[in-house]
């Protein structure tokens, strides 16, 4: 490890985030992957493709998953209740702890409701395995069903994390270019006022602006390293560790255009791990009142996938199309940036002007990115669900 302090800390359950040493308490062994492999995931680099592997060998929740898993797996379960209902509170804390504060509104549209909607995830699965914890027949197969639940989760919620961060670094970019642009408009006003153009309070105006746009800066880059705490948290991190985060992979355009609602409605019926976990239990009770439930559970299940595939098929389709607006919009306005700079480079237009132009052109720029990272999350939270991780409707 050259970066990370998991060789130096001591596993503690004090925390459900807590960094795992890697070189104690990795849940694989060595053999598992190459060396080649190890050592990416063992570098200072967050990569969107290598979150999975990340949260199954160094998230503290998923280590202590694994170890009750094993523990347990010969023995009787009387005592999985309790189990049980410490990860939920666990996992509820964790929800509560990931919850985006006001500040995180600086994000760009599409992220912070991406944000609640991993909070929420969390606490749904939280509830779901609190209900868990009350049932009296909960054996280690069903046990094993929420805690691959629970790591798809995390993994989750990384993905979400990860994209929201690259959406706050693009709406920094443009808070500081229009920060620019606003200085440009104080200093004009000072010059127009000294000349007899504007008055006092246009200048105290053009001012505040200023102040104002760089508290939202400072409000943005506090949101925006809280967001990378929460990353070295979950991926095994110290909490002020400083890895880099790379970008999240460009939609799979193709791809999109072969998604079959149908045909993934039904392995998504297959996969999920609520419909799994409730065929199970039903497979264990006897007695017919709890059967009853069990069956009342697996068809509430099996509709919520239903009702869930069709929601988020259809806001692919609206991602899609906000990213195709977003890219009409950028071009028109390339040509408006060309006729500006031109103008400006033959003295025809003002620095104002041209600054005024850069921003708006880097505004559709960002609107672009943003509208691609909601389409790639869009297709990801499809992708979940066919995989078994679907939300309460």
């Amino acid at each position: 490890m050259k970066y990370r302090a998991k060789s130096l800390l001591a596993l503690t359950m004090t925390a459900v985030f807590t960094a795992v040493p890697a070189m104690q308490a990795a849940a694989s062994p060595e053999f598992a992957y190459s060396a080649e492999k190890w050592a990416q995931l063992r570098d200072n680099v967050m990569e969107y493709d290598e979150l999975a592997d990340l949260v199954h060998e160094y998230n503290k929740t998923v280590y202590k998953n694994r170890v009750t898993y094993e523990d347990n797996r010969d023995n009787d379960f009387g005592d999985a209740k309790n189990d049980l209902w410490d990860q939920a509170t666990d996992m509820m804390d964790q929800a509560d702890s990931l919850y985006p504060p006001d500040t995180y509104q600086m994000a760009p549209e599409g992220a912070y409701a991406s944000m609640l909607y991993g909070s929420a995830m969390l606490e749904y699965q939280a509830r779901l395995m609190m209900q868990t914890a009350e049932s009296s027949v909960t054996d280690n197969v069903m046990t094993k069903i929420r805690f691959d639940q629970q790591e798809a989760g995390l993994v989750m919620q990384a993905q979400i994390l990860m994209n929201s961060y690259e959406q706050m670094n693009n709406s920094l970019a443009l808070l500081e270019d229009t920060k620019g642009l606003l200085n440009e408009v104080y200093q004009s006003a000072v010059l127009r006022q000294s000349i007899g153009m504007a008055t006092q309070a246009d200048v105290l105006t053009a001012q505040e602006n200023v102040s104002n746009l760089e508290a939202s800066i400072a409000a943005a880059e506090k949101g925006k390293n809280q967001i990378k705490r929460n990353l070295c948290i979950i991926l095994g991190w110290e909490v002020n560790g400083d890895p880099e985060i790379r970008n999240v992979p460009e939609p799979d355009m193709e791809r999109l255009n072969l998604l079959n609602p149908d045909t993934d409605t039904a392995k998504a019926l297959e996969n999920n791990y609520d419909v799994k976990y409730y065929t199970r239990q039903l497979e264990n009770v006897s007695e017919d009142s709890a059967r009853k439930t069990a069956q009342a559970n697996i068809d509430s299940s099996k509709e919520t996938v239903r009702s869930q595939m069709k929601t988020l098929y259809e806001e692919i389709m609206n991602k899609k199309s906000d990213y195709d607006t977003a890219q009409s919009a950028l071009a028109l306005e390339a040509v408006n940036k060309r006729d500006i700079d031109l103008k400006y480079q033959i003295g025809e237009a003002s620095l104002l002007e041209f600054l005024q132009e850069q921003n708006t052109y880097l505004q559709k720029e960002m609107d672009v990115k943003t509208a691609k990272l909601n389409l790639v999350q869009a297709m990801q939270n499809y992708d979940w669900a066919v995989n078994g991780l679907v939300a309460s409707s």
